[in-house]
């Protein structure tokens, strides 16, 4: 009986774990659709983490917030002849994961619907999920910044990135 209990509180613990991890991935994802979706692309600039950002404003040697504020111009520019149709997310396969030092991430593939040119275009992407110092960032995984999430966060080098 006890090895029975011992198995359910097991089973439990890590069904709970689970159910909270994929509750935290989908309410990140969730929350960036809906700014996408409503043009509240500044937003999602907002959730960018905070040491990339600053490690990306010293190689441009400008501070964070002047990189923020220019990310953020750059991409109303780019937007203005863009309309938004949807934008959508799939955290079926998606599972939380953990670094070297314990530290949460996920990748979670999104695809963006808009209309460029009165064309109709597909956007697929990753969001990448990450934890940092008790709070939670996301932002659109580009294999060019793989060096930077590397040397900012150096227990995630060599993470497996979804194809």
């Amino acid at each position: 009986m006890k090895k029975l209990l011992a198995v359910l509180f097991a089973v439990s613990v890590f069904t709970a774990a689970y159910s909270d991890d994929k509750a935290l991935i989908e309410s990140q994802a969730k929350y960036l659709k809906e700014q996408t979706e409503k043009g509240n692309l500044d937003e999602t600039i907002d959730k960018i983490p905070p040491k990339f950002l600053e490690k990306m404003a010293a190689m441009s040697n400008i501070s964070g917030d002047e990189l923020k504020q220019s990310m953020k111009e750059m991409t109303k520019a780019a937007m203005a002849s863009v309309e938004i149709i949807s934008a959508s997310y799939d955290i079926s396969g998606v599972e939380m994961q953990k670094s070297s030092s314990g530290r949460k991430y996920a990748f979670v593939p999104t695809n963006a619907k808009m209309k460029v040119n009165g064309k109709e275009v597909d956007a697929p992407s990753l969001l990448f999920i990450v934890e940092d110092e008790g709070k939670w960032y996301s932002m659109t995984w580009q294999p060019q910044f793989t060096s930077i999430i590397e040397e900012v966060y150096p227990d995630l080098k060599g993470i497996k990135v979804p194809q």
